[in-house]
């Protein structure tokens, strides 16, 4: 887990991300996830011929990358957030990510909110795609807050194109 907890400076995130609007609503439910409007959760579904990830699968990327054991998948999942192929859509588009599942430098049995997390991000943002936090996560942009995703190492760059397919899998969820 991130050991950067300590280091203090939310204006450093300011202008670099798209964030909840005065008015509008945000997640209901878990951790970091849960629907993206007020009321009934949102059932989005994402269509893989609609997403260019070149030769790639798109539902087999992010198996593969985050929704693997231990991660974003089962019935325990990190930060509560399940990014499976067929739940990332409605978990994620136009959700304020709740930073979940960091690990507090002075005790890492405790989960803590790091300073220099960005309040009210969105985990996909329909209004600026590429100023997600997903997109955040998987560039390294977000070091101070969490680990780099996919976990433990973030992406090589032998799985470039990996990366790029997660772009393209943000931009189909803020296209729904």
């Amino acid at each position: 887990m991130s050991q950067r907890c300590r280091a203090r400076a939310p204006e450093a995130w300011a202008g670099r991300f798209s964030t909840i609007s005065p008015g509008t609503s945000g997640g209901m439910g878990g951790s970091s996830g849960g629907s993206g409007t007020a009321g009934a959760p949102v059932s989005l579904v994402l269509d893989k011929a609609k997403i260019d990830c070149g030769s790639l699968d798109p539902e087999q990327v992010l198996a593969r990358d985050c929704a693997k054991s231990g991660c974003h998948s089962g019935p325990v999942t990190a930060a509560n957030l399940p990014l499976t192929f067929a739940k990332i859509a409605s978990e994620t588009k136009d959700v304020p990510a709740k930073h979940a599942g960091i690990a507090c430098p002075n005790d890492p049995l405790k989960e803590c909110v790091p300073a220099t997390c960005p309040n009210d991000v969105l985990l996909v943002s329909s209004s600026a795609p590429a100023s997600s936090w997903l997109t955040a996560k998987v560039h390294e942009t977000a070091t101070q807050c969490g680990d780099p995703m996919p976990s433990p190492n973030g992406y090589t760059a032998e799985l470039a194109a990996n990366m790029a397919c997660i772009d393209a899998i943000v931009q189909a969820i803020a296209d729904l």
